[in-house]
């Protein structure tokens, strides 16, 4: 790790200590609120091409302001601190010292890291945008995604240059704040409260979550989510302070498409809630003036932000993925379910994966009772008993809450969640049934990691529930103690097994290509070729297992060079039989691809590419299996393939 990393830890620290002493917002919930509005001032300042200047600004802007509030706390204070302020900054910068230690030599180990969101933060690092990479010739895999968790890399990579381990390490930073709220909620006059949901916090993100040492985005959403709930909560009573939570709803929906839909789930849990609380349990003020101001905010900032992005998306014609599926017209298709193989298909194994209900529990002739016992009886690592777990759970939060109000109002938080959570998981039925591809919709394809970002955000909010308990007889501590384990024992024991084998298929055991065959042969390439050249890259599926994955990886190590978009990687004849990868292109479609490109980059199946084109090959090109080829035109319109003359290593 380099040590410009002190540079935006300082700045953040920075703009923490000054909205913590300047306004109400609580030093716990500061530094989600800071880095949120970093992300937002860094993609606004991207429309206009200032993303660069602007990073700087704000890097040193936080130092200059660290030093006045260290100037500030002097002139008061002098050299003396309060015990809670060394206790709070030295957990916190220990905890950062830990992620660093953690992920000191972090790599890029999951498809998903490489195909897209290792490769814009790659770009941006190279190109300072993320807004304008279309017009700079770039083009990427899901080029719609909103780019919202990459500026957060981009923050700490701008003076250190692209290393994954700092993007990595960027991604830990934000988990540790997310979780800040719910640790710092903890009663004071029973710290080992604190220290078992800090405790807690970390195992969430490794069992429920994708760990410690990702950029995949989906528990950056589920946490966010979580967050917005567990910052309303820890702030019921006091709505001057939930102008934290704009700049964080702002964010949510810039990580993911799904995020605007997440946080329009966290905005309506919130106002119902406080209306609840005001109304009918006589609780506050639901009118007030920073109530409203807050409210406000929470809805307008991420309204202008989706809109600004979906915008962007329209102009700049970027191609729509899933943000492009019609929810209403899926509604209507559902309408006239179920006669197709698909639907019928699809629903037996969503039952099966999502309620642990084998495909012959639900047949002819079995009675309510008998489908109940297999049900109770099998899959204990099916997502919907996680669900209940943390149901019942939350629950049991509420029982032991504070007082009357408190109790009824977090249980119909939960309550509301839970809900919510139904309504999450039709919804993902839906787009398995009509949205997605026939092979992805049959496969239930990522169904464990979709589900697992609600879960995420429903485990942050019990964590701010019992944050919130409180801990004034010895009775209640025990208590507290049972119920922190009664939380860690499902998480435990349904989310390691539902969630985290699907997540960590892409374990570094599963990836031996990258440094066994890509990174000797992608070396002397990447060393001395010009980055702004156009790269056709090819890796022949000679055999059906991870079909595509050594694309990718070899795709990612390329940028910033050129690649094509997607698609096409492999081609001629079919390879072997069922090869429905292998592009089976004419001759003269390949000549006009190569037209477009400087260079092939050949990772795999060379020989099987010369016999399926054998015209475009010059005779000196290299015999093995892999090649770097320079795409030349002697002659006018005829397009030879010679032996680049770097040689893999």
């Amino acid at each position: 790790m380099s040590w410009f990393l002190l540079l935006p830890l300082a700045s953040i620290a920075g703009y923490v200590f000054a909205l913590a002493r300047h306004t109400s917002v609580r030093w716990s919930v500061a530094p989600i609120t800071v880095l949120s509005a970093i992300v937002l001032v860094l993609f606004f300042s991207d429309f206009v091409s200032l993303l660069r200047p602007a990073s700087l600004c704000l890097t040193f802007g936080g130092i200059a302001m660290l030093a006045m509030e260290c100037k500030q706390y002097y002139k008061k204070h002098g050299f003396s601190f309060s015990t809670a302020i060394v206790r709070n900054v030295s957990l916190v910068g220990l905890a950062i010292f830990f992620l660093i230690d953690v992920n000191k030599n972090a790599q890029f180990v999951s498809w998903d890291m490489f195909s897209h969101w290792g490769t814009i933060i790659k770009l941006m690092e190279f190109a300072n945008t993320a807004i304008d990479l279309n017009n700079h010739g770039y083009r990427l895999y899901f080029q719609d995604y909103p780019p919202g968790a990459a500026y957060v890399a981009y923050y700490f990579l701008r003076f250190t240059g692209f290393h994954e381990n700092i993007a990595i390490f960027s991604h830990a930073l934000l988990l540790l704040f997310i979780g800040l709220p719910a640790v710092a909620a903890s009663n004071t006059s029973f710290r080992t409260q604190g220290l078992l949901v800090a405790a807690l916090t970390f195992v969430l993100v490794m069992l429920m979550g994708q760990g410690w040492s990702t950029i995949l985005i989906d528990q950056i959403v589920g946490a966010l989510f979580g967050v917005t709930l567990a910052i309303y909560w820890g702030e019921r009573n006091e709505p001057n302070r939930w102008i934290a939570l704009p700049p964080v709803f702002g964010f949510l929906v810039l990580t993911k498409d799904s995020g605007a839909s997440f946080a329009v789930a966290a905005i309506v849990l919130i106002l119902v809630v406080h209306w609840y609380r005001t109304r009918r349990l006589a609780v506050g003020s639901f009118g007030g003036t920073s109530t409203w101001k807050a409210l406000a905010l929470c809805v307008l900032v991420p309204v202008a932000v989706s809109y600004s992005w979906s915008a962007h998306v329209k102009s700049a014609e970027l191609g729509r993925s899933l943000a492009g599926i019609s929810i209403s017209g899926m509604i209507k298709q559902a309408s006239h379910c179920c006669t197709t193989d698909r639907e019928h298909f699809v629903l037996a194994r969503f039952s099966d994966r999502m309620l642990g209900i084998e495909p012959d529990a639900a047949g002819a002739g079995k009675s309510t009772g008998q489908m109940i016992k297999q049900v109770a009886t099998t899959h204990w690592d099916a997502p919907g008993k996680l669900a209940l777990a943390l149901f019942i759970v939350g629950l049991l939060i509420a029982v032991l809450q504070a007082n009357s109000a408190d109790r009824r109002s977090y249980a119909l938080l939960v309550l509301g969640i839970s809900a919510g959570g139904v309504v999450y998981c039709l919804l993902l039925l839906l787009y398995y049934l009509y949205g997605f591809s026939d092979s992805e919709g049959r496969a239930l394809s990522s169904f464990e990691r979709y589900y697992g970002s609600y879960a995420l955000g429903t485990a942050f909010l019990l964590l701010a529930g019992l944050g919130s308990l409180p801990f004034s007889s010895r009775t209640q501590k025990i208590s507290g103690m049972i119920l922190l384990l009664a939380l860690l024992a499902p998480i435990t024991w349904l989310g390691r097994s539902s969630i985290q084998p699907y997540l960590w298929k892409g374990g570094p055991e599963y990836f031996p290509t990258r440094d066994e065959l890509v990174r000797p042969l992608i070396h002397p390439f990447v060393d001395e070729a010009y980055p702004r050249v156009s790269v056709l890259v090819v890796w022949q599926a000679e055999k059906p297992s991870v079909v595509g994955l050594e694309y990718w990886i070899l795709r990612y190590e390329l940028t910033p060079r050129t690649p094509q978009a997607g698609g096409c990687f492999s081609f001629g004849p079919p390879l072997y039989p069922g090869d429905t990868t292998t592009c089976n292109w004419a001759e003269d479609t390949f000549k006009r691809t190569l037209g477009n490109n400087h260079y092939v980059f050949v990772g795999s199946g060379l020989q099987s590419l010369r016999k399926a084109y054998p015209s475009v090959f010059d005779e000196t090109t290299a015999t093995g299996n892999s090649a770097i080829l320079k795409v030349t035109q002697d002659t006018p319109g005829v397009i030879i393939l010679k032996k680049w003359r770097g040689e893999p290593r």
